[in-house]
């Protein structure tokens, strides 16, 4: 099996070294569309090698360079031949993606000012120019961070590849202080349906934005996926959904564009219906806060609780309680066992406990009636809820917050 193996690999060195003699390498093209600009921002260029009319895997082709010694050689022909099919399609108004493995740069490499060159020979705008850095825990960090400030004094973008693998995405972004941050494939699949994966991918955007980066959802395959990443703000978006990789001669935006308007029409639908189910529910939670506080305001203090077990029936109720006007808890926490976390993280607050500091207090001192919070993780559950908090005034004169965790959901 070994042996097998062996001449497996020897045999794939030689078809790679007869691939990269004879220059047998064509530079294929996967556009970049923006969800909200409906249009192509881009394209990555990608190489694909041949012999005798097969497809050589592109993990074949560079895991074999490495091993004849021919790495930086094959990544400085790619470029090279990426920055001439792009030449050829300077008509369209694109930017082009190229992929640099940081373990190739070298002393030498960093200044050698050879994809300068290389750029200016062909005749392409650094400033059309993204440098895609991929992962590699092997890099210098001090040879990357010469290596992006000399190529961005010349008007190239950088950006990070495969954000959110690996072990290392924040010290690339301290270090590369990019201009676009790819979002993993790993992260967009089934971005819909996982919550975990939702809440990353929106702070990574947040990230983003706040740094002045933008943002682009990798390996998109399905509209579901597609319109999750438009939801969560991500600015551009890349993968089979929009178009496969193509020689660069044969890329037409036709069936991108006709892509782009149908997802926007199907978007456009899902939030209008969402917006719509969202006014529906905070309605009729509002209707539930009105009727418990008509009972709960002819009431004194020590009645209060009654009242709020009393309504603990009511759909999505997930916890109940009052302060006073100082954001002490005059009641338990009232919480629907069904609803509750095992977990002893997480553990309803009790009578005294200071509320003073959460928003759904703050804003109601501020000199607010009523507050709807943002949902949250409960600390008394574990869930996502969000809380409504009311003002009002009870029996014995004194003003009192109500307040009334709801159990969130899309």
């Amino acid at each position: 099996m070994k042996e097998a193996q062996e001449a497996v690999e020897q045999e794939q060195r030689s078809i790679v070294k007869e691939i990269i003699e004879q220059g047998l390498l064509t530079t294929y093209f996967q556009p970049l569309v923006s969800l909200k600009g409906g249009k192509v921002m881009g394209v990555e260029a990608l190489t694909r090698g041949w012999h005798q009319e097969t497809l050589v895997m592109p993990s074949v082709l560079f895991e074999q360079a490495d091993q004849l010694g021919q790495r930086l050689h094959l990544d400085r022909l790619c470029r090279d031949r990426a920055f001439a099919a792009f030449q050829a399609r300077q008509g369209e108004d694109w930017l082009l993606f190229v992929n640099i493995d940081a373990s190739i740069l070298t002393e030498g490499v960093v200044g050698s000012d050879y994809l300068l060159e290389s750029v200016r020979a062909k005749g392409v705008e650094p400033e059309r120019v993204v440098i895609e850095i991929s992962e590699n825990g092997n890099q210098s960090p001090l040879l990357l961070e010469r290596f992006i400030d000399q190529y961005r004094r010349h008007g190239f973008m950088i950006a990070l590849d495969d954000v959110g693998v690996g072990d290392s995405n924040f010290a690339r972004i301290l270090i590369a202080k990019p201009d676009v941050i790819k979002i993993d494939r790993c992260m967009v699949q089934n971005l819909m349906q996982d919550a975990y994966k939702r809440e990353i991918f929106s702070a990574l955007v947040t990230l983003a934005r706040r740094v002045g980066a933008l943002t682009v959802a990798e390996g998109v395959e399905t509209e579901e996926e597609a319109m999750a990443a438009w939801e969560l703000g991500a600015d551009l978006a890349q993968g089979y959904y929009y178009g496969r990789p193509v020689a660069a001669d044969r890329l037409q935006c036709d069936a991108v564009n006709a892509k782009m308007k149908e997802t926007a029409a199907d978007y456009q639908q899902y939030k209008i219906e969402k917006i719509a189910r969202s006014y529906e529910r905070q309605t009729q939670y509002k209707l539930v806060v009105e009727k418990l506080l008509q009972r709960i305001k002819s009431c004194q203090p020590d009645d209060f609780s009654a009242v709020l077990r009393s309504m603990l029936c009511e759909n999505s109720v997930e916890c109940l309680y009052v302060l006073n006007s100082r954001g002490v808890q005059v009641t338990e926490s009232l919480c629907q066992e069904k609803l509750g976390c095992s977990k002893r993280l997480f553990q309803p607050a009790t009578k005294g406990s200071d509320q003073s500091a959460k928003n759904y207090c703050l804003h109601i001192m501020a000199g607010r009636e009523m507050y709807v919070s943002d949902p949250y993780v409960s600390y008394a559950t574990g869930n996502l809820n969000r809380t409504i908090s009311r003002l009002f005034r009870a029996a014995d004169g004194k003003e009192y917050i109500l307040c009334v965790d709801f159990y969130f959901s899309e």
